[in-house]
């Protein structure tokens, strides 16, 4: 494969396009599910693909024990409260808006990394990290009075404290493991993330009484658990093996770029699949926004 022109360029693309229509339909969905039901359904679907791909490839296993216990750790970070959070911050503020804030992970998790981890801060980080959360803010302030779709002030308010959570929760997740990602199989180690994530969001639904009423639309809506089904594997599996063979077969900078375009292609897709309005000033500042996620990687 490596002789395919681009081919880790299009892989990297197609996984950022294909985080936008996931996210889009797990939106239209989170009006009608609970965040932790639907990021709950979304773990299923996940690991029984995740569980397939690891019988397949057989890959090594980790021999040391600290290994297991942070990929739980990250798991429970930045799969059970930032994917749960993720999910309520897009019931309140909406797929666009919700994937901008979603730009905020690189900086913060550079800042985590220089923190704790000691690593350094260059001046194209810096600057990159000062022009995406400048981007997000402007977008996240403005509220437009013409459009339909004009925010409460309680759906704003929770939807950037979910949005704060769910980046601060993925960003401490990728900090958790940096220092276990090169010696462990992506697709293994996504799956000692999401195991025991899968675990604790079954106890919680359960102990809440909530799993009962999954179940219940699942069966009512066989639709929409079709839909649920492809999204998650698609947003979850297929995203994930497209990241990988980008970050394969691209430079680094290139695939991470190419990666974290999907606040824009959400842009258009989230304005057919669920109506929400475009505006010129939004999309330029995702361009921005994500530029800056490219600066950083100068």
């Amino acid at each position: 494969m490596e002789s395919i022109p681009y081919l880790g360029e299009a892989a990297s693309l197609l996984s950022a396009m294909i985080w936008a229509v996931s996210m889009t339909f797990f939106t239209a969905y989170s009006k009608q599910l609970r965040p932790d039901q639907l990021n709950l359904f979304k773990h299923v679907i996940a690991s029984l693909f995740l569980c397939l791909g690891v019988l397949i490839i057989n890959p090594p296993w980790p021999e040391a024990p600290e290994v297991y216990l942070a990929f739980f750790l990250s798991g429970f970070v930045g799969l059970t409260l930032g994917d749960t959070a993720l999910f309520a911050a897009l019931s309140r503020l909406g797929a666009q808006n919700t994937s901008v804030s979603q730009c905020a992970v690189p900086p913060l998790t550079a800042i985590l990394a220089f923190t704790f981890l000691q690593e350094s801060l260059t001046f194209w980080e810096m600057l990159g990290m000062a022009i995406t959360v400048i981007a997000v803010f402007l977008i996240l302030s403005h509220r437009s009075s013409r459009s339909h779709f004009t925010l409460s002030k309680r759906q704003l308010v929770e939807g950037l404290f979910f949005a704060g959570v769910a980046a601060l929760g993925q960003s401490s997740a990728v900090v958790i493991i940096r220092h276990y990602l090169q010696g462990t199989d992506v697709i293994l180690g996504t799956t000692l993330r999401i195991l025991p994530s899968l675990l604790i969001l079954l106890a919680v639904t359960g102990y809440k009484g909530q799993l009962r009423s999954l179940l219940r639309f699942l069966k009512a809506n066989p639709r929409g658990a079709i839909t649920l089904s492809g999204v998650s594997f698609m947003g979850t599996f297929l995203g994930l093996l497209l990241m990988s063979l980008g970050a394969k077969y691209a430079k680094a900078g290139i695939s991470s770029a190419l990666t974290s375009t999907f606040p824009i292609w959400i842009i258009p897709v989230s304005a057919v699949v669920l109506k929400e309005p475009v505006s010129l000033r939004k999309t330029v500042w995702t361009v921005v926004a994500v530029a800056g996620i490219g600066v950083m990687l100068v």
